[in-house]
């Protein structure tokens, strides 16, 4: 929403908005753009009379705004709603769905775009550093990028969101179980896709993980546009590009791979993000800005210049040889993979390089997650957490307002566990126990009440 808003204003219209909370990076953004933010849902707000109101999914029943305007019978448009017919409806739309990966996918694509000279439009839901914004408009005649939801639309209109939009290519780069506050399975979220894929054109282009089991379920069901598969040899695939020990001790080196449709190699990438999952992301969008015949050098070249986003695997500080790294991580699936990323990254077995010995890394990986997610919060998938937080040298769990045990749920890791119900308490915690050559990794789709700048703080006074 807090994008959307960037849009409408660089559009002309005037724009205010109502939330509870509102946290960097996106609350620094509103104020980039001098949108009044309103706190809390008061029906006081009534009187602004504006001319359009645009309803988040974040919006319910009994809030005092909604009542008013449903009691003075004013036209509700969901933020999707918005979007599509203010937007959407004279562009080429890029759409990018999937339970992970939609926001690192959609900003290296935009970049792609940038990089090639191209003043794409954009909407996503992260804040990638290559342009400090979540959203722009872009050039009328330039395609519009957009993170395609599978989350419900508005109070009011229980579709996914991105039924909303009629995508011209759409990336499905995975698809699991989420969102255990309005699915009950994963056949409802699958059955969503479904219509989706139902109503877009026969000359639209899907690009499908070939690695997902519920992806390959609902096309079963039936599709009926153009069809890429990725991440399989009947396809687009990649080879990752060896390289010798010496340069793998290397905290700064580049990933390096190499594009493949089916046995062609089409072109070489190199990419300062690391992890599987990330090369997966760079090739889901390499894909569709080729098929837009976007020049194949540039886009290549692009990627060794992506900045990355906000949040995601972010490097905040390293203070007194101490790591402290914040990512959006809240979903089993995705801890898991940032862990083996950050481990691939920092942590390097003892091996031999000619006649020179490389020391292991002897820190520790001390991850603190908070369940924050409705997902999470309702404790559905507390053995898979578990699972993913394998690997950790020292795992601390932030348990306020989690009403199933935390502690049974870590108690199953090898390794020590400690749980907190105060900020304070975990922030003084972690401050005592970190040592030098230590990373901390720090996962939670919300502010995590600024733990990660209150800990700066204190290790910088240790």
């Amino acid at each position: 929403m807090a994008g959307l808003a960037v849009l409408a204003k660089e559009k002309g219209f005037k724009v205010t908005g109502c939330d509870s909370s509102v946290f960097p990076p996106m609350s620094d953004q509103l104020n980039k753009y001098d949108i009044n933010l309103i706190h809390g849902f008061d029906e006081d707000q009534f009187k602004l009379n504006p001319d359009c109101w645009v309803i988040g999914n974040v919006a319910t029943r009994q809030m005092p705004i909604i009542e008013i305007l449903l009691d003075n019978k004013v036209p509700l448009m969901s933020g999707p709603d918005f979007l599509s017919k203010y937007f959407l409806l004279e562009r080429p739309v890029i759409a990018v769905a999937g339970t992970h990966g939609k926001t690192t996918v959609s900003s290296i694509l935009s970049w792609m775009f940038e990089y090639s000279g191209i003043n794409v439009g954009f909407l996503i839901g992260g804040v990638p550093k290559n342009f400090n914004n979540s959203a722009r408009i872009g050039d009328e005649d330039s395609p519009f990028i957009i993170e395609a939801d599978e989350y419900d639309t508005a109070f009011f209109d229980k579709r996914s969101k991105f039924l909303h939009y009629k995508a011209d290519i759409a990336i499905f780069n995975n698809l699991e179980f989420d969102h255990a506050d309005i699915f009950s399975n994963i056949n409802e979220i699958e059955k969503q896709f479904h219509h989706w894929i139902k109503s877009l054109s026969r000359n639209s282009r899907l690009i499908v993980n070939k690695n997902s089991n519920s992806l390959d379920k609902v096309l079963k069901k039936g599709y009926w546009s153009k069809l890429d598969f990725f991440n399989t040899a009947s396809g687009w695939n990649f080879k990752k590009m060896e390289s010798n020990e010496e340069q793998a001790s290397s905290l700064n080196k580049n990933e390096k791979f190499q594009i493949f449709h089916y046995e062609k190699k089409i072109t070489e990438i190199e990419t300062p993000l690391f992890g599987e999952h990330n090369i997966s992301n760079i090739l889901a969008a390499f894909i569709a800005a080729y098929s837009l015949s976007l020049d194949v050098k540039k886009i290549s070249k692009s990627v060794k210049h992506f900045l990355n986003v906000k949040r995601r695997m972010e490097l905040r500080a390293e203070i007194n040889g101490i790591r402290i790294i914040d990512d959006f991580a809240h979903h089993p699936t995705a801890i898991r993979e940032t862990i083996s990323a950050i481990k691939q990254k920092y942590f390097k077995k003892e091996t031999n390089s000619g006649n020179r010995k490389i020391k292991k890394n002897n820190s520790r990986l001390i991850v603190v997650v908070e369940p924050r997610s409705n997902t999470m919060k309702l404790g559905v998938m507390q053995k898979e957490l578990s699972d993913s937080l394998i690997g950790s040298d020292l795992v601390y769990g932030y348990a306020k307002g989690i009403k199933w045990d935390f502690s049974k749920v870590l108690s199953n890791l090898n390794c020590l566990q400690k749980i907190h119900y105060e900020i304070t308490d975990l922030v003084d915690d972690i401050t005592n126990t970190a040592k030098k050559e230590d990373t901390i990794l720090i996962m939670s789709n919300g502010s995590f009440d600024n733990l990660h700048e209150k800990l700066i703080k204190k290790l910088k006074t240790k």
